[in-house]
């Protein structure tokens, strides 16, 4: 008897302290347990055509980001890791050509700083 008391003591605990999180949860009106998964997000300009790709890892970002002129061309790819950008990142022309290219580490450029111009060849590099 004592162990079903304590049990169902237990599972009204876990309970109340779901619902209280889920409260002050941001994600309120979502699905509560799909803020612990990588979910891809996009943003889109009123017209319709894709603006940002990114992804979210408990509402940070995490991941590939990508960025899009109105006119569909990929204006910027980087990475983010917990919120932080982190990684390779390239800045295109609207024609596909590399504009500038770099790391992040931790939020800052780490190593080789290239800017192109529009044919290509370079116009400054630098190293941080």
């Amino acid at each position: 008897m004592k162990i079903l008391f304590l049990s169902t003591a237990i599972l009204i605990v876990a309970i109340i302290i779901v619902v209280i999180i889920y409260k002050k949860s941001h994600t309120k009106g979502k699905n509560f347990f799909m803020r612990f998964y990588r979910r891809k997000q996009r943003e889109f300009y009123p017209d319709k055509k894709l603006k940002r790709e990114y992804y979210l890892l408990k509402g940070v970002l995490d991941g590939e980001d990508i960025i899009y002129y109105p006119t569909g061309e990929i204006n910027k790819r980087r990475f983010w890791k917990d919120g932080t950008l982190e990684g390779p990142f390239t800045i295109f022309f609207k024609n596909g050509n590399e504009y500038i290219t770099g790391t992040y580490h931790k939020g800052k450029y780490e190593g080789e700083y290239v800017v192109k111009y529009l044919n290509g060849n370079i116009k400054e590099k630098k190293v941080f």
